[in-house]
């Protein structure tokens, strides 16, 4: 069974737009051990400019601090990344002329959430050119965080952050 949910974000000081689609998919294929370090977040993502997909993208993927994969993308087709259970990731789009945006990941998990089958969760990121920034807008800050529901039973966007990074943003 497969359950699919879609989600519209306006964030970083509602300059940007993200769509961001959470899946479940529920096989019983899949083998996990409760001991062993496991994926448990499969990421699907592209770049958008104007809501069309984009090339020429260079994608980054931190865990913690550290950068664990560098990929430049020549081509419009969604980048698919596994993220393992238990630690805090980041995922950064960078493209010349145009604001480095990144989303970041918290992949730990309830002891009473089973990981098989592996959670997927879908965006599209637009990109912002630099030379068409409101003034003042601080672009340092992630475009969204994205956990755990456990009430959801899904990986989703954290609304307290959408809604604080959005009131930072309003001017008076």
């Amino acid at each position: 069974m497969k359950i699919t949910r879609t989600f519209s974000l306006l964030a970083l000081f509602s300059a940007s737009f993200i769509s961001l689609s959470a899946h479940e998919n529920r096989s019983k294929s899949h083998p996990a051990s409760d001991t062993e370090e496991k994926t448990c977040l499969e990421l699907r993502g592209k770049a958008t400019i104007h809501g069309k997909a984009v090339k020429d993208i260079t994608i980054r993927l931190y865990r913690g601090d550290n950068l664990i994969l560098e990929i430049p993308s020549t081509s419009k087709e969604k980048v698919f990344l596994a993220l393992e259970q238990n630690s805090n990731y980041a995922i950064a789009y960078s493209r010349p002329g145009y604001v480095t945006r990144t989303i970041s990941f918290d992949t730990h998990l309830p002891a009473s959430v089973k990981v098989a089958p592996i959670f997927t969760f879908e965006f599209d990121l637009e990109m912002l050119a630099l030379d068409h920034l409101p003034p003042n807008l601080d672009t340092d800050f992630p475009v969204a965080i994205v956990n755990y529901n456990l009430r959801n039973e899904r990986f989703e966007c954290s609304s307290n952050y959408s809604n604080s990074i959005n009131k930072l943003g309003k001017v008076n």
